[in-house]
């Protein structure tokens, strides 16, 4: 087990693994949350040290957990399908969303990209990097969550 300081607090964690990102986050499990898994960003430990206890992290797979998201963040897994202008197609045909993603391109020369996967504001900031070519056509839930992250940010601008 290894133990450190996160926001002010002393942690005695269960290192599962890492995820390398933009940034550098510790898979762990904290014994004083209970049993589940939590991301940890590496950058702001304080003092981390390694200690005398073990700890068994039984069948954990980090790539099974990385496969349950779309980036870092997890929560309810949501069954996507993104559609793709015909102008970003040939870009969206060679491009790698998800591991459990689907394409396929369509009569109009579009093309859908259908993946399983939970981490919905990276899923946002990951469409929105495409611009207007990407459309969420489901789940309605991140379609609402979609146009409500961009109706928060317009308001910086009116």
């Amino acid at each position: 087990m290894v133990e450190g300081i996160y926001h002010g607090k002393t942690r005695l964690i269960e290192p599962l693994g890492m995820i390398y990102g933009e940034k550098i986050y510790l898979v762990a499990r904290e014994k004083a949350k209970g049993d589940g898994i939590y991301n940890y960003l590496l950058h702001k430990f304080e003092g981390l040290k390694l200690t005398d206890k073990i700890f068994d992290k039984s069948d954990f797979s980090l790539q099974e957990y990385t496969n349950l998201s779309f980036g870092v963040y997890h929560g309810e897994i949501l069954d996507v399908e993104l559609l793709f202008s015909q102008e970003l197609a040939p870009e969206a045909s060679q491009f790698n969303f998800h591991p459990t993603q689907r394409g396929k391109y369509n009569e109009d020369g579009s093309y859908t990209v259908t993946f399983r996967a939970s981490g919905s504001l990276e899923i946002i900031w990951h469409v929105f990097k495409w611009g207007s070519g990407c459309k969420i056509i489901a789940p309605k839930l991140l379609k609402d969550e979609y146009k409500k992250y961009l109706e928060d940010n317009l308001k910086n601008y009116l």
